[in-house]
């Protein structure tokens, strides 16, 4: 008896020790810069500022007499809450800098300060400084303010589809007579994820096709999946820039073909050219050479050819005949919301070029076996700059 009446006393005191220390960090100042209170500053303190600084999240400042001039989680005093803060912070819990504890201000403060940083002050306060800061200002000489020259800014330019078509071909077509050097970026993605691969039926079929056409055309079999650089020198060849193994740039002449077309002054003194086509099934791309392109969208674009796509799946398909009979196979190819942006200076000289294509491809396949719809996505991009002239 006398052992476990020890044994609880223990408890006890080791329990009222906890509650104590417990009560004693409670009542303690709160750690500037721990944000979530948990008494230590890490990355979770960081990652919550950087929520607050993008209005997913709101905190509360400790009842802590600097708060009522400085905002809460400000570590760079411009009384707000931004990612720099956040990253700050972050630095800090890593080891990497100190933060520097707010102080009071001091001095006199005019009435435009006072409305730039009023939001932290407590009204009362406010009201007292505000009044004793009118009384000195009207025995104060006005400032004179220097006239200031505004900063140049991007305009839109009045111009139509065809005006702005016509600026395009000409900027490319000196592109290609002149041969600058330039580097060259392409891209080319096929996701797998169900919002850009639809499969109705036999996936293994599907997938089969899916990953067959993808590498039908030369430019995709090379760059599926893969970001590359490639730099061109100056008077070497421009066939690798649109139009491909062409002497033309643009060929395109249908101004109905475009969705959308804008220009824009820039604020350094280029212009920026923005032309989207409209949906268009099926576009063959231009011929090597050719001076008539055979779709709207090949005029303009790299596109992969149908014809060429239809013969590969004949191809694949042949293959199942000896197991499978009364075979029907299709496939279409829609090229949507294609864009080309292009940048060039007073000389007319190309500054930069973006191509990004979207198509969707779609097919259908049925046989005494078995039977599949299934559409893909493939997103393209092409990429161009660092010209030299």
């Amino acid at each position: 008896m006398k052992k476990k009446r020890i044994l609880v006393l223990s408890v006890i005191l080791i329990l009222s020790v906890i509650i104590a220390c417990a009560s004693l960090n409670a009542g303690a100042a709160s750690i500037f810069g721990d944000i979530n209170k948990d008494g230590k500053i890490t990355a979770v303190d960081a990652r919550i500022l950087l929520r607050v600084s993008a209005g997913l999240e709101t905190i509360t400042a400790p009842d802590e007499d600097y708060y009522v001039y400085f905002v809460y989680g400000d570590f760079d005093f411009d009384y707000k809450v931004t990612a720099i803060d956040a990253r700050i912070l972050l630095m800090h819990s890593a080891g990497l800098r100190g933060l520097v504890m707010p102080e009071y201000p001091t001095g006199v403060y005019t009435t435009e300060e006072l409305k730039v940083t009023s939001k932290v002050f407590k009204n009362e306060e406010l009201t007292a400084v505000l009044r004793t800061t009118e009384k000195e200002e009207t025995t104060t000489e006005p400032l004179t303010e220097e006239p200031t020259t505004a900063e140049p800014k991007d305009e839109v330019v009045d111009a139509t589809p065809e005006e702005i078509l016509n600026n395009y071909k000409d900027v490319m077509k000196i592109a290609k007579k002149d041969k600058p050097g330039f580097k060259a970026y392409s891209y080319i993605y096929a996701p797998a994820g169900s919002a850009d691969r639809q499969v109705n039926g036999n996936w293994l079929y599907a997938n089969a096709v899916i990953n067959l056409l993808s590498l039908q055309n030369k430019n995709i079999a090379e760059k599926l999946g893969k970001k590359d650089t490639v730099k061109i020198d100056k008077d070497s060849s421009m066939d690798e820039f649109p139009l491909f193994n062409n002497e033309s740039g643009c060929l395109l002449s249908d101004v109905s073909a475009i969705k959308t077309a804008k220009k824009t002054k820039l604020a350094n003194g280029n212009t920026r050219l923005e032309i989207t086509l409209k949906e268009e099934k099926n576009p063959e791309p231009t011929p090597a050479g050719a001076d008539t392109p055979l779709s709207n969208t090949g005029a303009m674009f790299d596109t992969a050819s149908i014809t060429k796509i239809r013969a590969e799946v004949s191809k694949f398909f042949d293959k199942l005949k000896w197991n499978d009979s009364d075979i029907k196979y299709d496939c279409d190819i829609t090229y949507h919301d294609c864009k080309a942006t292009l940048e060039y200076n007073s000389n007319n000289e190309i500054v930069s070029l973006e191509q990004n294509l979207v198509s969707r491809l779609e097919g259908r396949y049925s046989s005494t076996k078995t039977a599949m719809v299934f559409k893909q996505n493939y997103y393209m991009t092409y990429r161009y700059n660092c010209f030299e002239f």
